[in-house]
């Protein structure tokens, strides 16, 4: 699921100064209602995700432990939208895409609202890209999180980075100590014997 602030924070590195300038006030909802419209019974290319809403069994309907569910079981936060690429759209882009650099506009959208366990593999994506900043600050915020894969990308950087241990002391300083598993590597980056 794509929250709605990532779609329009991402859309503006993609448009031209023309494009942008051009942008009527309520652009976002225009845009998001017309790429909603099916068409030949396949949905459109961008559409709402309906929440179902889930609760646990311990707690009752309309308890405090009511959330939404949305597709492959990502959890919202109530109120907050969230958009499907179609996976046509999806499939081609992987293959079409895969080569191109998105705009810096899109990378400063994912490190904002990007879920924290998407943000690893997003790093992943941008070091492949040579996109080194945006890496870094994408697994600093995933090991945050308490995502194991980011404090290791931290403590292991490419071999061209290895001289600078600012990552090292930034992932050691908050490797959670009641997890063994992301302390270890942390406090010896060989990992632990």
């Amino acid at each position: 699921g794509l929250p709605r602030a990532f779609l329009e924070a991402a859309a503006a590195g993609y448009l031209t100064d023309a494009e942008w300038d051009a942008q009527g006030k309520d652009w976002l909802k225009q845009s998001l209602a017309y790429t909603a419209v099916p068409c030949r019974g396949v949905r459109g290319p961008l559409t709402r995700i309906r929440p179902r809403t889930a609760s646990s069994r311990a707690a009752g309907p309309g308890s405090a432990g009511s959330r939404e569910q949305v597709a492959d079981g990502q959890v919202s936060s109530p109120g907050v939208p969230l958009y499907r690429l179609a996976d046509y759209l999806g499939q081609f882009g992987r293959h079409h895409r895969k080569s191109h650099i998105p705009p810096a506009g899109f990378w400063a959208a994912v490190a904002d609202y990007a879920s924290p366990s998407d943000q690893a593999t997003l790093g992943e994506a941008a070091l492949a890209r040579g996109l080194l900043r945006d890496a870094a600050q994408l697994y600093k915020t995933a090991a945050a999180s308490g995502n194991r894969d980011a404090v290791f990308h931290l403590i292991n950087p490419p071999h061209y980075l290895r001289p600078d241990i600012r990552p090292l002391r930034w992932a050691a300083a908050r490797a959670p100590l009641t997890d063994p598993g992301a302390a270890c590597p942390a406090a010896w980056p060989a990992g632990c014997r």
